[in-house]
């Protein structure tokens, strides 16, 4: 952005005749030049959101380590009602 500022500066400035706003070719070289540092600001932002989001990994309910006790194994699926208090018991009890 400011490179285009600097630009249309310098064309209203000493260059005269040899560079005017009038041209076609100046315009689309500015709008170029725009496009450039929206897409790279747009890139920066895009890699920071990415980076962030795989730093923090979303809760799928899943144990994030694959060192899982026994006894939680036990405790979700009696929460989850796939086992019934008298199993959850004696099971509990060979775990110790």
């Amino acid at each position: 952005m400011l490179t285009a500022v600097a630009t249309i500066a310098q064309m209203r400035g000493s260059y005269g005749d040899h560079m005017d706003l009038d041209d076609g070719g100046t315009w689309v070289m500015i709008a170029v030049m725009v496009l450039v540092a929206v897409a790279i600001v747009s890139a920066v932002i895009a890699a920071s959101v990415f980076v962030a989001r795989s730093a923090h990994p979303r809760e799928t309910g899943a144990p994030v380590s694959s060192a899982v006790s026994a006894r939680d194994v036990l405790d979700v699926r009696y929460a989850r009602g796939e086992i019934d208090t008298v199993e959850y018991e004696e099971r509990r009890r060979e775990l110790g």
